[in-house]
């Protein structure tokens, strides 16, 4: 048996696997094998998903497909070229994007914090008056 290690990776995995109506082996079978022995392989941490599955799994749990990539990359990769990515993603947005998250850092003093309720209707009061 192969060791456990608990990442927010497998943690995110066990998390829709357990919310998930479909059994292990009803959701391997769906991402191409034969039963679900690697699906659950993948939420205890035993090993990681290859990339190419983070869209199939989405799918499957109907969660976010940008979190879940990030979460798989952050473990397939070294913090230096994770980092790299992110640069490299950012330099091909959108100017008018780009520049949105550009203020956003300035304004929060570089780490723009999580869209709350409260954030998000206090951003639409003050759009209102623009």
């Amino acid at each position: 048996m192969l060791e456990k290690r608990e990442s927010p990776l497998s943690l995110y995995i066990k998390e829709h696997v357990d919310r998930c109506p479909l059994s292990d082996d009803e959701i391997g079978v769906i991402c191409g094998f034969k039963n679900g022995n690697l699906i659950r392989a993948f939420a205890e941490g035993e090993i990681r998903p290859p990339l190419e599955l983070i869209d199939p799994l989405s799918d499957v749990f109907g969660c976010d497909y940008g979190e879940f990539l990030t979460l798989a990359i952050r473990e397939w990769f070294s913090p230096a070229v994770f980092e790299w990515l992110q640069e490299v993603r950012f330099n091909y947005t959108d100017p008018v994007e780009k520049s949105w998250i550009l203020a956003l850092r300035e304004i929060f003093g570089g780490t723009v914090p999580e869209l709350s309720d409260r954030i998000r209707a206090r951003l639409k009061l003050v759009m209102k008056t623009i």
